[in-house]
C-alpha cells in the first residue's frame, strides 16, 4: 500500500522534527510500544511501561486548523519553547494507537503499512456510525532506541469517552497491540492551556504498563532528519 507524502522529506514536515532550520512547525509525537525486541529479550512490561510513559509523539493535522503538534512529558521540556494545548482537546478525548509490530514481532514496513491501511477500515467504520469526531495521522519515536511507529488518532466528544474507549480498546486488541494512549484536558482551567494528561491504557499487555503523564506541546520534537527515522508516514492514502 502507498504511503502518504507527510514524512520529514515532504513539503513543511522538514520543520518539524529538531533539525537546522530556522522555522519551526508544531508537532505531537507518539509513541505507543518498546521495539519487539526488548520484548522478547527482558520480558519486563515493568520497564516496558515506564518506557511507553516517557515517549514523545508526534499527531499531524490536529482539527479544526489542521496543526501539527509534539507533545513531550514535561520533565522532558527543560530548555524548549513551550506552546498552548490546542483548544479541540479540551472538548474531546483523545486516543492514539498504530497497526505496526504487535509485541514480539518485527515486521517489514511494507507489511506494517498495509496493517495501517487495514486498521484505517476499522475506525473508518466506527466513524460511519456517528461514533468518532475525527481521525489524523501521527507516529511516534523513540531517538535512542531507533525506532519508529506509525497510527492514527482518534477523537471522541468527552461525553462518548467510554463507549468510545471500550471501541478503541477492542480494535486494538484484534491488531494484538500493547496499549494504546488516552489524552484527557488537564483538571484544572489554568493547566489545560498549558498540558495534557496522557493515560497508557493496557491492551494485550497487562496492568504493569498501565501510566499517566502530563505531557506539554513543544515547538519541535527530537532531531531525527537524516536518520533511519525520516520518511514520510507508513499508512493508507485518503486517511481522511
Amino acid at each position: 500500500m502507498p504511503t502518504r507524502g507527510l514524512g520529514n522529506n515532504s513539503g513543511p514536515w522538514r520543520y518539524l522534527a529538531g533539525g537546522s532550520l530556522a522555522v519551526a512547525i508544531t508537532t505531537v509525537f507518539m509513541m505507543r510500544r518498546h521495539p519487539a525486541s526488548l520484548l522478547v529479550s527482558t520480558g519486563d512490561a515493568a520497564a516496558l511501561g515506564k518506557l511507553w510513559n516517557s515517549a514523545t509523539e508526534f499527531m499531524l493535522s490536529v482539527p479544526p486548523e489542521s496543526e501539527h503538534v509534539v507533545l513531550v512529558p514535561r520533565e522532558q521540556a527543560k530548555g524548549k519553547t513551550v506552546k498552548k494545548i490546542p483548544q479541540y482537546f479540551a472538548s474531546h478525548v483523545v486516543f492514539a494507537l498504530t497497526a505496526f509490530d504487535p509485541p514480539g514481532q518485527s515486521r517489514s514496513l511494507e507489511v506494517n503499512t498495509r496493517e495501517n491501511g487495514r486498521l484505517f477500515q476499522k475506525l473508518s467504520e466506527l466513524r460511519s456510525e456517528g461514533r468518532v469526531t475525527a481521525i489524523w495521522p501521527a507516529f511516534g519515536v523513540h531517538v535512542v532506541e531507533k525506532w519508529r511507529e506509525d497510527g492514527f488518532c482518534v477523537a471522541f466528544s468527552r461525553s462518548d469517552a467510554a463507549a468510545g474507549r471500550s471501541a478503541i480498546m477492542a480494535i486494538a486488541t484484534a491488531f494484538g497491540q500493547g496499549a494504546v494512549y488516552e489524552y484527557t484536558a488537564a483538571t484544572s482551567s489554568l493547566d489545560r492551556e498549558w498540558e495534557l494528561l496522557r493515560h497508557t491504557v493496557p491492551a494485550v499487555s497487562g496492568p504493569e504498563v498501565a501510566g499517566t503523564e502530563k505531557m506539554v506541546r513543544v515547538e519541535t520534537g527530537p532531531p531525527i532528519e537524516g536518520t533511519a527515522l525520516d520518511r514520510p508516514w507508513a499508512g493508507p492514502e485518503g486517511w481522511h
